[in-house]
């Protein structure tokens, strides 16, 4: 990757479900800063080590399955702060999740009306109570188990 920025061929570097220690030996074998790290985050797998990191060096977090699989639908937290904003659990999830400090989500949808309701988040913005409700919904629920996964808790 460092060959191919050097050359122009790529203009930044991303990562895929690294952890600090991955990302510590990455950003000391690389010429050039790490761009994003792609990693599954949602309101209940909080990742805080993760971002923490990521926020100190500038790595921007890149949250997949950020709605948990729809799982964020039925929680009665979201639901409450939903019915107050006049959103969607889904809404106010992936609200939660761009209103971070270097977060950004990509939801996966096929069906337009989720789609659209996705990109429908940002006529609203979340109180900080909100935001620290959303938090508290942290129950370390990775959902996502490839093979190739790292071992999360290395150190």
């Amino acid at each position: 990757m460092n060959d191919l920025q050097h050359r122009g061929q790529v203009k930044h570097m991303g990562v895929s479900n690294f952890t600090v220690p991955r990302l510590e030996k990455a950003r000391e074998a690389s010429r050039s800063p790490i761009f994003a790290n792609q990693i599954e985050y949602h309101p209940f797998l909080g990742e805080i080590p993760i971002r923490n990191y990521c926020r100190e060096h500038g790595i921007l977090v890149t949250a997949y399955c950020p709605i948990a699989h729809g799982q964020v639908a039925e929680d009665p937290t979201l639901r409450e702060i939903a019915e107050v904003n006049g959103k969607t659990p889904v809404q106010v999830a992936l609200r939660w999740l761009l209103q971070q400090e270097q977060v950004i989500a990509i939801p996966k949808s096929g069906e337009p009306s989720h789609i659209h309701d996705n990109i429908d988040i940002f006529d609203f913005e979340l109180t900080s109570s909100e935001m620290d409700r959303i938090v508290a919904l942290d129950r370390h629920e990775r959902l996502i188990h490839p093979e190739f996964a790292p071992g999360w808790n290395e150190s």
